[in-house]
């Protein structure tokens, strides 16, 4: 990284750069004077032409030479784990680097060609790379050739193209192991942030010295994942790297150096043009994407944009703005935290001016001021701007340090700001999304975890089936959140949010690691958990509702709910009713965006569980959970790991699941419905269930109607609790879903879907990192997150409905309750009590 004299590195630092000069003519590598203007270079066997003014260096004799590609050069062997390198070398120019097949010094995701058997040049090359950069395999040497390049990419065309075998000399020994490049995923938090010292090398230390280097007072450590402006090889980077130093408590501040803003600081930095700076900032960050993802790091993971000084102007200003805002939208959409560094008076001067505006600004910044304080606050950033973790601040710029007997070239920074990677330092048990997880034995299916991203409020039966957990064998029947050992059941309709005429309170309760469920307020003298809703006494008229019993298993003697009177065994015994529940269920849509597992790219739609990569995507209504007239059944189906729901009972050849639920076969008078259909997506071929009849895309084909829906949601309420958590402390109410550090906290009612008469439009908003409802369209200036249904302008008559308010603590943090009393309470509106209308 870099910046201008006086508030960080750059200017001439680079050309400052102690690197030891060209080696002399070897046996491997030897000047031919046949062209006072180029010289032959050769590597065993493989032989090319190169400026004669290019100095060569043999890695084999100087291993700790640092292969930097910001500068002509020729680099001959494999890349050193322990390079001596600048901390500041960005750029790209002309180089050269020629290493053994197999070994892991070269760009990771570059055009790669190969030369045909028995030559050593390829029959063609790529017409162009966004990465400034090219891979040449060449099997009759035994090579991999990486060249590089700014401007001049016809130089080392014409250095490829003239490459030769030579008789005499023999094929490098291909290092072994190098070209197993597994991206499994780090087992590490996603989205966490640390506090603290940090530093960031040119070239990822060598496992040794991070090993050496925890005694040092850093814990975070920034390396260069790729980009067209990236200095330095990287030898060390690879998904195993990744897991072993961030498994030592290392978290990671990854960085992408790509394409630069003009007047640059950068003197050998590929830039950005002005009329395409949209179209490269969203290149950018697929081609970022795709590098963290090789490396085992999967979204939620932050990204740093390098951006290095620049002469601040209306023109550079602007395209750089442009770049950075279509940078930050391309990363959200693939799931990552955007973050950019630059110099605190240009770079971040320039955002500074756009936060709190339509801006699309990223979520962290890395600010370079080289005052050598330790601090995240800076003069030229408010107090309140990115102000929730979300700062890193590099205080020095490239030095030498030493731990340990290892001696590193770094910049150094103050971390209160995105990581990937080892958030739970004090293994206090729930310390971020993943952490959890992976202490869980077994499966841990509970839509998502730790915590579901969406939660239906309704009754649902879980079963802990974790062999070895100490509740293993528990049914747990609630309304809220269970921990991640517990598996979905069944869903058991929905309890009144209220006390209604003709209901009566039912209990959560537990006894002995034996929840279940009770009508007594002292749960028969067990520990009380709280009220979960309350329940028709008996079958009311009107909606549709099913009797829920309390039984207890004859093997084991543990209590759970269940709609059959039998319960479901007849050596179970059936000890009375509990109530009678609305019987419907939420037709959630569900999608897989974990890249790497089996299922990625699928949509899951179902009223029940779904498996831990699924993220809730869209409530697509209520469907009935038992046939009523004028219903249809819908099943849920999976051919070629592809879910989707049908009509028929033999989903047309294809795996049956099970059934989900009923849908209206034709519009229903007198209750708020929607059509959903069946939808083939034109690009994979696959299928889900989708609202529009247009599929959400021209090109989707639409495959018929599956049924009518009740046009309903729940409007959940979510906290973030999770310490490090990004935005811990958060209240989230919403009918979409959330991240899994959200826990769920109450069902504040039932917004309809879609347009009904004395109804008003509520939309989600956010501003600096806090959630909040609006009616205003434009969320009275801040970030509007969507629409998340529709309020009842006033109370409704025949429908059981309360209030709802927008309230703010004394952080200023904005929330939603049902409780008048809250502080600077603002009305939205009325919500349902009940999925169905009385």
């Amino acid at each position: 990284m870099a910046v201008n004299t006086g508030m960080g590195r750059r200017g001439s630092a680079i050309t400052r750069a102690a690197i030891a000069t060209a080696l002399v003519c070897a046996a491997t590598v030897c000047a031919s004077p046949a062209s006072a203007a180029s010289k032959e270079v050769h590597y065993g066997r493989y032989a090319i032409r190169v400026p004669a003014s290019w100095p060569v260096y043999d890695l084999a004799k100087r291993p700790h030479a640092c292969v930097r590609f910001d500068r002509h050069a020729v680099y001959l062997g494999s890349p050193g784990a322990e390079q001596r390198c600048p901390a500041q070398a960005v750029g790209r120019t002309e180089a050269i680097l020629v290493e053994p097949q197999g070994a892991s010094g070269a760009e990771r995701l570059s055009p790669s060609v190969r030369a045909p058997a028995g030559t050593a040049r390829p029959q063609s090359l790529p017409s162009g790379s966004a990465s400034h950069s090219l891979r040449v395999e060449v099997p009759a040497a035994g090579v991999a050739v990486t060249a590089t390049w700014r401007r001049r990419r016809d130089t080392v065309r014409r250095i490829l193209e003239g490459a030769e075998l030579r008789r005499h000399g023999t094929a490098p020994a291909t290092k072994p192991g190098g070209a197993q490049r597994s991206a499994e995923r780090s087992s590490v938090s996603r989205a966490a942030y640390r506090r603290g010292l940090g530093f960031d090398a040119c070239t990822a230390p060598s496992k040794s010295a991070m090993s050496a280097w925890t005694s040092s007072p850093y814990s975070s450590v920034g390396i260069y994942i790729g980009g067209a402006n990236r200095g330095c090889s990287q030898p060390n980077l690879t998904p195993s790297w990744v897991r072993e130093v961030t498994s030592t408590g290392w978290a990671l501040m990854p960085i992408y150096v790509g394409l630069q803003a003009p007047g640059s600081s950068c003197g050998s930095c590929a830039t950005i043009r002005r009329s395409a700076a949209k179209d490269e900032g969203r290149a950018a960050a697929r081609d970022a994407i795709a590098e963290a993802n090789a490396l085992g790091m999967g979204s939620g993971t932050p990204i740093y944009f390098d951006m290095e000084h620049y002469t601040r102007s209306s023109t550079n200003t602007r395209t750089a703005l442009r770049f950075e805002a279509a940078w930050t939208a391309r990363l959200h959409k693939g799931g990552y935290v955007s973050g950019v560094y630059s110099s605190a008076s240009s770079g971040i001067r320039d955002l500074v001016s756009r936060y709190g505006s339509s801006y699309v600004e990223p979520d962290d910044i890395w600010i370079a001021n080289w005052d050598g304080r330790k601090t995240t606050d800076d003069p030229y950033i408010p107090d309140s701007y990115w102000s929730s973790h979300q700062r890193i601040r590099q205080f020095r710029g490239g030095h030498n340090e030493s731990h340990h007997g290892y001696t590193i070239n770094v910049d150094t920074d103050y971390l209160d700001g995105a990581v990937f990677g080892a958030a739970d330092r004090d293994d206090d048990g729930v310390p971020n999304d993943f952490d959890l997880c992976g202490r869980v034995r077994g499966p841990a299916e509970n839509s998502g975890c730790p915590y579901p991203s969406h939660v239906s409020g309704g009754l649902v039966n879980y079963l802990d089936t974790v062999d070895g957990d100490r509740r293993e064998g528990d049914h747990f029947t609630t309304t809220g959140l269970v921990d991640p050992a517990y598996r979905f059941q069944a869903n058991l309709g929905f309890l009144q949010n209220q006390a209604q005429p003709g209901t009566a309170a039912l209990y959560s309760c537990t006894a002995s690691r034996d929840q279940f469920l009770s009508r007594a307020a002292d749960c028969g003298g067990a520990k009380v958990l709280g009220t979960l809703g309350y329940a028709y006494a008996q079958k009311p008229a009107g909606p549709p509702t099913h009797a829920v019993y309390r039984c207890r298993a004859a093997d084991t003697g543990k209590l759970t709910a269940s709609y059959d009177a039998a319960c479901d065994d007849p050596a179970n015994t059936n000890e009375g009713l509990l109530g009678v529940t609305t019987s419907v269920a939420t037709l959630g849509r569900y999608y897989d965006s974990l890249h790497g597992d089996p299922s990625h790219g699928d949509h899951f739609t179902t009223t029940g569980r779904v498996a831990p990569a699924y993220r809730f995507q869209a409530n697509l209504g209520f469907l009935l959970t038992q046939p009523a007239p004028g219903t249809v059944p819908l099943y849920s189906c999976v051919a070629d790991r592809d879910q989707f729901l049908s009509r028929s009972t033999t989903c047309g050849g294809a795996a049956v699941l099970g059934s989900v639920g009923y849908a209206y076969a034709s519009k229903p008078t007198g209750l708020p419905t929607h059509a959903v259909y069946r939808c083939r997506m034109a690009d994979t071929g696959e299928l889900t269930v989708s609202y529009d009849p247009g599929c959400d895309d021209p090109a989707n084909a639409n495959e018929g109607l599956l049924g009518f829906t009740i046009s309903v949601a729940t409007l959940g309420r979510y906290f973030d609790s999770v310490a490090g958590s990004r935005r811990q402390g958060d209240h989230f109410t919403t009918t979409r879903g959330v991240g899994p550090a959200y826990r769920f906290q109450a069902n504040l009612g039932f917004l309809v879907t879609q347009r009904q008469s004395g109804t008003a439009p509520l939309y989600g908003c956010a501003a600096e990192r806090d959630h909040s409802l609006s009616r205003a369209a434009d969320c009275g200036g801040a970030k509007v997150r969507g629409l998340m249904g529709w309020i009842y302008s006033s109370a409704p008559a025949g429908t059981p409905n309360r209030a709802i308010y927008r309230c703010r603590r004394n952080n200023r943090e904005r929330y939603t309750s049902a409780n008048s009393t809250c502080a600077s309470a603002r009305r939205l509106g009325y919500v349902g009590l009940s999925p169905l209308p009385s």
